[in-house]
């Protein structure tokens, strides 16, 4: 698979940080409510598109955004070996 889906990339940067889905979305607030935790099939769901809820997409995408900066060596790696194929 040459081009990760984003519920991929999502779960790579949750395993570069050691986090799984359920560790992910019991941390997050809501800033409506401010309620702690969603349930991880939400926020699956929404890392694939399959449902909407703004603020987890943009919680989801600041975790990537996170693990690309803090794990450039990764992603510098990846892109070599994407380019060799």
């Amino acid at each position: 698979m040459l081009n990760k889906t984003r519920h991929e990339e999502f779960k790579t940067a949750l395993s570069l940080f050691r986090l799984t889905i359920k560790d992910f979305s019991s941390q997050l607030v809501n800033p409506n409510s401010g309620k702690i935790g969603v349930s991880h099939a939400a926020v699956i769901q929404v890392s694939k598109y399959q449902e909407h809820n703004e603020w987890i997409d943009k919680e989801i995408d600041k975790l990537i955004a996170k693990a690309r900066i803090h794990f450039p060596e990764y992603y510098q790696k990846r892109k070599h070996i994407l380019k060799a194929i």
